[in-house]
C-alpha cells in the first residue's frame, strides 16, 4: 500500500483567515487501500476531492459514496471511510462558525448527513477543476482555491461583531459554565442562542459542548497515556466515569480503553478533522 502523506498549509487572505483554520492535503505516491474510523468533530471540512471515490457507511451499514467535492454536517456518530486507489484530496477546515456565509443555508438542515456541495452550490466541482487544471503548484492551486472561495462568499452574510464575540466567549467559557449561567452572565437569551447556533454552527449549543468536550478528551488521550478513566472523565468535567464512557462510546462505537489500544489506526485522520 502507498505511503499517505497529509499536510496543513495556512490561509492567506485576511477575509478568509477568521472563518477558515486552515487548509489540507492528502496524497499519494500510488494506490491506495484507506479504512479508518472518522470520529465527531465541532467544525465542517468541506473534501475537495481529485482522485477515486471515498466511500462513507453509517453504524447501519448505509454506504455513501461522493466522486466529487461533500462535506459532513456536525454529527453524533462516527462514519468509516473507505477509499481505495489514486489518493488526492484537498480540504477546507473551517472554524465552527465559518462555513455558513458560503453555503447560505442554516447549517443544522445539514446534521448527521453528507452533502454533495454542487447540490449547495450549483457547478461548484466543475469550475473549480477546470481552474486547478493548469496549475501545477501547490501554491498555485491553493491561490486558486482562495479565490473561488472568495467569489462565493456572501459578505452580508458574515457575522457582526456582537454575534461573533457571543460564540468565541462560548467557546472561552464551556468549560467552565453551563448554558444557563453562561447566558446568565453574559446577558444572552438562551433562545437567542440556540437558533445563533443551529443556523451558524449546526447544532445546538449542548450538543455542540458535548462534541467539543469528546473532542478535548479525544486529544488528551492521543497525546497521553492514560489509565486512570476516573481523572480523564474529572479533566472533561463528565458527573462521573459512567457517564464518561457512555458518551465517548456513543461517538466511537467503543470504549475509551478499547479506544486507547486501536488510537494508532485513527491518529493520523482525527489530527486533520
Amino acid at each position: 500500500m502507498a505511503l499517505v502523506n497529509l499536510e496543513k498549509y495556512p490561509v492567506k487572505n485576511h477575509v478568509l483567515k477568521s472563518l477558515i483554520k486552515y487548509f489540507w492535503v492528502m496524497d499519494s505516491h500510488g494506490l491506495i487501500n484507506i479504512s479508518h474510523k472518522l470520529l465527531p468533530v465541532n467544525n465542517i471540512d468541506m473534501i475537495l476531492n481529485l482522485s477515486s471515490s471515498i466511500k462513507y457507511i453509517d453504524l447501519n451499514g448505509k454506504e455513501i459514496i461522493c466522486n466529487n467535492s461533500h462535506f459532513s454536517g456536525l454529527r453524533k456518530k462516527h462514519y468509516t471511510i473507505v477509499q481505495r486507489g489514486k489518493g488526492e484530496v484537498i480540504g477546507i477546515s473551517f472554524f465552527p462558525q465559518g462555513i455558513y456565509p458560503f453555503l447560505k443555508v442554516p447549517i443544522n438542515e445539514f446534521k448527521n448527513k453528507i452533502i454533495d456541495i454542487d447540490l449547495v452550490i450549483k457547478e461548484f466541482t466543475n469550475r473549480l477543476k477546470e481552474k486547478l487544471y493548469n496549475k501545477k503548484t501547490l501554491s498555485d492551486r491553493l491561490s486558486v482555491l482562495e479565490e473561488e472561495l472568495i467569489n462565493i462568499l456572501d459578505f452580508n452574510l458574515l457575522l457582526g461583531k456582537e454575534k461573533n464575540s457571543i460564540l468565541n466567549e462560548f467557546n472561552r467559557s464551556m468549560d467552565k459554565l453551563n448554558i444557563k449561567e453562561f447566558c446568565n452572565l453574559y446577558g444572552v437569551n438562551e433562545r437567542r442562542l440556540e437558533r445563533l447556533f443551529n443556523k451558524h454552527v449546526g447544532v445546538s449549543p449542548k450538543e455542540y459542548h458535548k462534541i467539543s468536550r469528546f473532542q478535548y478528551i479525544l486529544k488528551m488521550l492521543l497525546e497521553q497515556d492514560y489509565e486512570d478513566l476516573t481523572s480523564l472523565a474529572y479533566e472533561g468535567r463528565y458527573y462521573d466515569q459512567t457517564h464518561f464512557v457512555k458518551e465517548f462510546k456513543s461517538y466511537t462505537g467503543t470504549s475509551p480503553s478499547n479506544f486507547i489500544k486501536e488510537k494508532k489506526s485513527v491518529k493520523e485522520i482525527l489530527e486533520y478533522s
